[in-house]
C-alpha cells in the first residue's frame, strides 16, 4: 500500500479592488479566484480565472493559477496546457515551471517533469516546491537517493515544510529506515496537524517497522477524520482490519475506497481476499479478476482467484492461476503452496511434492 503525494503552490497576487463604480478588472477576479480555490470552491474560481483572462489574455499568473485548479480536478492535461500558456508569456515564471512538473508527475511524464523541475531550480534555486516536486518525480522513477535530496534540500530551504518531511519520509520507508520515516511523519504533523498524507503513511510505517497495528490504527482514522475522500486511508484501515480477522470492517471499508478510487487494485483484491475468509468464494474470483483488470501483473490477485477456485471445485482454472501467480513472483511460497495441494487432489503426487518441498523452503512456516 502506498500513497503518491505530490505538492501543488497557488500563486495568489497582489491586487486590490478598483474604486467603487468601475468595471472589474483582471486582477479583482484573479483575487476572487484565488480565495474560491482557496476554500475548495475549485468550479467557482475556475469561472473567476476564465473572466480575468478574458479580460487580460497576457495575464501569466491567472493561467498558471487555472492550471493549478484544473490539476486539483484531475485534469492535469488541462492544467499543462495553461502553465504552457504561463510560461510562453514569462519564460522566467520558475513557479509555473514547476507546477507542470507537477502534472507531467501525475501523468506518468517523469522525464518531463524532471527537466520542468530543473527548470525552476535554475530559474530560482531557493524555491523550496521544485525540490519537492523533483524529489517526487525521482521517488516515483525509484532514483531514492536523489529524492532524498531533493528533500533535504527543500527542508533547508524551508524547514517548516510539513509536506517536505512527509515526502522525506515516504522515500526513507522505500530505504526502509523505517525509523527516520516516523521521525520525519512526526516532524510533519508537528508543523501541520491537518495533514492527512502524514497520518496515512505515519501509519504504514508503524504496521511495517513495529507492527503496531492500534497506533496505525489511529493514525488512519485520523486521516479519514480529516478527509472523508481520502481513498487509501480507507484501503490501510482494512489492512489492518484484515490482520485483526475483522473481515466485515475489512469489507466496508475496502468498499468505500473504490468508490472513492475505482482503480485501487490492491483495495479491491484485498476485499476479495476479506470475502474468501468469509466464504464468498465468488464474490472473491469476481474481486480478483478486477484487480487483475487493473493490473495483469498482480500476483496476488491471481492467487486470491486460485485460492477461490479451489474452494469452488474448478481445480484446472486455479492450477492456471497458481501458474501464473508463480510465474510473475517464482518466490511466491504460498502459491507452490496453493499449487502443491490442488496437484495432490488432480493425483500428481510428484508434482505436488515438489511444490510443497519449495513452499517450505521458501517459508519454513508455511503448513500444508
Amino acid at each position: 500500500m502506498q500513497t503518491g503525494f505530490l505538492i501543488l503552490v497557488l500563486l495568489g497576487v497582489n491586487y486590490v479592488w478598483h474604486p467603487f463604480g468601475r468595471p472589474p478588472s483582471a486582477a479583482n477576479f484573479n483575487n476572487l479566484g484565488f480565495a474560491k480555490a482557496q476554500s475548495g470552491d475549485y468550479d467557482g474560481a475556475l469561472e473567476d480565472y476564465d473572466r480575468a483572462i478574458g479580460i487580460d489574455p497576457h495575464d501569466a499568473q491567472a493561467f498558471n493559477n487555472r492550471g493549478l485548479v484544473k490539476s486539483q480536478k484531475g485534469n492535469d492535461a488541462a492544467a499543462i496546457a495553461d502553465y504552457n500558456r504561463a510560461v510562453e508569456l514569462n519564460p522566467k515564471f520558475a513557479l509555473a515551471f514547476s507546477n507542470r512538473g507537477l502534472s507531467k508527475n501525475r501523468m506518468g511524464d517523469y522525464a518531463g517533469a524532471l527537466n520542468d523541475c530543473n527548470l525552476a531550480i535554475a530559474l530560482d534555486p531557493k524555491l523550496a516546491v521544485a525540490y519537492i516536486n523533483r524529489g517526487s518525480s525521482n521517488l516515483l522513477k525509484g532514483n531514492l537517493s536523489q529524492a532524498l535530496l531533493d528533500f533535504n534540500q527543500a527542508i533547508e530551504i524551508d524547514p517548516k515544510s510539513a509536506i517536505a518531511f512527509t515526502n522525506r519520509g515516504r522515500t526513507k520507508m522505500k530505504k526502509n529506515d523505517y525509523s527516520g520515516a516516523i521521525a520525519d511523519f512526526d516532524q510533519a504533523i508537528l508543523l501541520d496537524s491537518k495533514l492527512v498524507a502524514a497520518y496515512d503513511n505515519r501509519g504504514l510505517a508503524s504496521v511495517t517497522y513495529k507492527h503496531d497495528y492500534d497506533g496505525a490504527l489511529l493514525d488512519f482514522n485520523e486521516a479519514i477524520k480529516l478527509d472523508p475522500k481520502y481513498a487509501l486511508a480507507y484501503s490501510n484501515r482494512g489492512f489492518i482490519e484484515l490482520q485483526k480477522t475483522d473481515y466485515s470492517g475489512a469489507i466496508a471499508d475496502y468498499t468505500r475506497a473504490i468508490e472513492l478510487n475505482p482503480k485501487l487494485a490492491g483495495a479491491v483484491n484485498d476485499r476479495g481476499f476479506a470475502k474468501l475468509k468469509m466464504g464468498d468464494t465468488d464474490g472473491a474470483i469476481n474481486d480478483a479478476s478486477r484487480a487483475i483488470e487493473l493490473n495483469p501483473k498482480f500476483d496476488s490477485a491471481y492467487k486470491v482467484r486460485a485460492d477461490a477456485k479451489t474452494k469452488n471445485g474448478d481445480l484446472s482454472g486455479a492450477m492456471s492461476d497458481y501458474d501464473q501467480a508463480i510465474t510473475l513472483d517464482p518466490k511466491y511460497a504460498a502459491a507452490y503452496l496453493g499449487r502443491g495441494n490442488v496437484k495432490a487432489k488432480l493425483g500428481d503426487q510428484s508434482g505436488a511434492d515438489a511444490d510443497l518441498a519449495k513452499a517450505r523452503e521458501l517459508d519454513p512456516t508455511l503448513n500444508n
